[in-house]
């Protein structure tokens, strides 16, 4: 970071009354962005526009008051049937150099690649190359409980298996049948289908699966069958290190916020510098590109409308307190008015479809940065966000 100057001490200062303005006001956002609605009486349809319009400009203001607390930086993306509904970013990409925060940023998506692969996965079983109910030993032999995990199971996260990257030798795999010679000396945790536990290994097989099927590594298939056909142009399987080298001014330095609320650069981990977990998600992408998968997938381009429900239907209740896991994909506020489906990554990517309002919501911030001090991650925004839409739920129905 740059030294700072008088001028900046001063901005320093200022900054910091603004916040503890702010502060204040963040406090009463439950009583004014929650609670006043539009008073003029209109027709249904003229009352469905104005009060969409009402809530974005709630959402909005909610998210500048975290983007001038420093509270937030990354972008919020939402679409309505098909089309952008609201998009904005919040804070720097490079802080230094003023560079905001925009919806072709490339952060890493984490866990939020895994619907990627069960994407992949439902498209052969909709060509009937695989079946739900397949045992995986009938695709790899050398598994010893290969006759017990059906494929069903290793997308619900039932099949008992643990993480692969328990293996320390895991960042060197360049594909993801590499990681089977580990994945089968793992113990099941319990007897498949009979609860639930998230699962890395249990992706990473469906990867291995996919590439068998495929004849091709896991990256070239992914490339060939949703990057290249949606123009996904942003998303890569690059290491960080690689991908910062590739796309500068357009990927962000890796920021946190300190223990006394400062953002400053972090030193890069183990796995910012290697390949990223495949089929396990860890991809980088952005939220633009996001949204380029969510409108094929949606438009049935990628899957058809049977296939697609059958992915997003709740399967079995997930370790989180009112989702459910689907076919390798996350159900939200199952049961309600609002249930959806998607997956989030990290702390830092959240990615949900409200299948009956037909509403995307898409919030991509930088890996790390969350501080339950001073700052919230996506996925405590995306909670405020939701109700701010559906608080009158049937107006985007």
């Amino acid at each position: 970071m740059k030294k700072s100057t008088p001028e900046d001490e001063k901005h320093n200062k200022a900054r910091l009354k603004m916040k503890m303005t702010l502060l204040a006001g963040l406090l009463l956002i439950p009583a004014f962005l929650f609670g006043q609605k539009p008073e003029t009486q209109i027709s249904f349809a003229q009352e469905s526009a104005q009060a969409q319009t009402y809530k974005i400009e709630r959402v909005d203001s909610y998210l500048k008051l975290l983007e001038s607390n420093s509270k937030f930086m990354g972008y919020v993306l939402i679409s309505h049937a098909g089309s952008v509904l609201y998009q904005n970013g919040f804070g720097y990409a490079d802080v230094e150099n003023r560079i905001p925060f925009s919806d072709t940023t490339i952060i890493c998506i984490c866990s939020t690649g895994k619907i990627f692969t069960a994407t992949i996965i439902m498209k052969l079983v909709q060509e009937n190359k695989i079946q739900l109910d397949d045992k995986i030993g009938k695709y790899f032999p050398e598994l010893p409980y290969g006759d017990n995990i059906l494929i069903k199971h290793l997308l619900t996260h039932t099949s008992g298996l643990g993480q692969y990257q328990d293996n320390p030798l895991w960042h060197l795999n360049k594909n993801c049948a590499e990681n089977i010679e580990f994945i089968k000396t793992q113990k099941l945790k319990f007897t498949p289908g009979e609860k639930t536990y998230y699962s890395t290994s249990g992706m990473i097989l469906l990867g291995a699966l996919i590439e068998k099927i495929y004849h091709k590594n896991f990256i070239d298939i992914v490339e060939s069958d949703l990057i290249i056909p949606y123009g996904m142009n942003n998303t890569s399987f690059l290491s960080y290190k690689e991908a910062f080298e590739k796309n500068k001014g357009n990927m962000p330095h890796m920021y946190k916020i300190d223990d006394n609320g400062q953002v400053i650069i972090r030193g890069l981990t183990k796995t910012d510098n290697v390949l990223t977990p495949l089929a396990a998600g860890g991809q980088l992408s952005c939220a633009s590109d996001l949204l380029k998968f969510d409108q094929a997938l949606y438009s049935y381009k990628i899957l058809n409308k049977e296939s697609l429900d059958q992915m997003i239907e709740k399967q079995y209740e997930s370790e989180w307190t009112g989702t459910y896991f689907g076919l390798g994909c996350v159900v939200e506020d199952a049961g309600s008015p609002i249930e959806g489906a998607g997956h989030g990554g990290g702390d830092n990517v959240y990615y949900n479809h409200f299948k009956r309002q037909d509403v995307t919501l898409i919030i991509t911030a930088i890996e790390g940065y969350s501080n339950p001090k001073y700052s919230k991650d996506v996925f405590e925004i995306a909670e405020d966000v939701k109700k701010m839409l559906f608080e009158d739920i049937n107006l985007f129905e």
